[in-house]
């Protein structure tokens, strides 16, 4: 039995009148409501996002009362608050979106597996029903737990929507991007992408990271991610584009990159510089 199933199962065996029941009813009460955040300026297609996102932060809360809480997980987590600091440059140029998403959704609770399966997000997805989700907040939360980064090219922006291109798979998203930057066709951006939040919905793709954009040849990446899927058929990395660009061969891999590759930013981007895996490309390389 996994991680997540045995803290599932003590959730379960916890009750209604438990610590962690308290916590996620005193604390859910005091969120935002999905017309609150609307009504705060939030893009209502953005904002059901934004609800999920807050829902799984009071759900760690809540399982942190659990007799035999997550202890590993929240180490590493808090070691990680303190090395990367995430807001905003020049405090860091780890964005809390950015951290928040990897904390949640990629950052396996156990030993690193590459499988997404470990997740506090797939620990909530799998207590969905219990804690009372509705439909639509447990549909983007799968989305969340699926979702990775992406390096796209920017091909250009019209009428509030940026089109990425992803660069190994040539997949085209027509993208929401939640801190507005439209950027410059050409461009190479690091980014979460997440489909529609509604089911069944034609509207954009929604890239739920502040870009990062990379001034590295397109090619440059090209060969890293060769090299990276090389190491993974010995056995020392991910196997899969997808795991790759959602775990990385070690679990700070891509909080490192953005630390050591940082180069400037503006109020709605942050721009890197050179290829994780090259040291001397990076203006903070080691």
């Amino acid at each position: 039995m996994g991680t997540i199933h045995k803290l599932f199962d003590e959730i379960l065996q916890a009750g209604k009148d438990s610590l962690v029941e308290w916590t996620w009813r005193t604390e859910t009460a005091r969120l935002a409501t999905l017309q609150e955040i609307i009504r705060q300026g939030t893009d209502p297609r953005l904002a059901l996002v934004f609800r999920v996102q807050n829902l799984v932060a009071t759900f760690l809360e809540s399982v942190c009362q659990l007799p035999n809480d997550p202890k590993k997980f929240r180490a590493i987590l808090q070691n990680a608050e303190e090395k990367y600091m995430p807001g905003w440059p020049p405090m860091s140029p780890v964005t809390q979106s950015f951290f928040t998403l990897w904390a949640f959704h990629d950052l396996e609770l156990d030993s690193p597996k590459f499988t997404g399966k470990e997740t506090l997000g797939k620990l909530f997805e799998l207590a969905a029903d219990h804690f009372r989700l509705t439909a639509p907040e447990k549909h983007v939360l799968v989305h969340l737990n699926e979702s990775r980064m992406h390096l796209c090219q920017n091909l250009g922006s019209a009428g509030g929507t940026v089109r990425l291109r992803e660069l190994q798979t040539a997949d085209e998203y027509n993208c929401l991007v939640s801190s507005g930057y439209m950027g410059a066709a050409g461009d190479l951006w690091l980014i979460r992408i997440l489909p529609p939040s509604e089911t069944g919905s034609k509207g954009p793709h929604l890239a739920v990271t502040s870009p990062y954009v990379v001034g590295t040849e397109p090619e440059d990446w090209v060969q890293f991610i060769r090299r990276q899927l090389a190491r993974g058929r010995q056995g020392i990395s991910p196997t899969t584009l997808e795991q790759l660009m959602k775990f990385g061969p070690n679990r700070t891999f891509w909080l490192d990159y953005i630390l050591d590759g940082y180069l400037s930013h503006s109020s709605l981007a942050i721009f890197l510089q050179g290829i994780p895996d090259l040291p001397k490309t990076l203006p903070h390389g080691r």
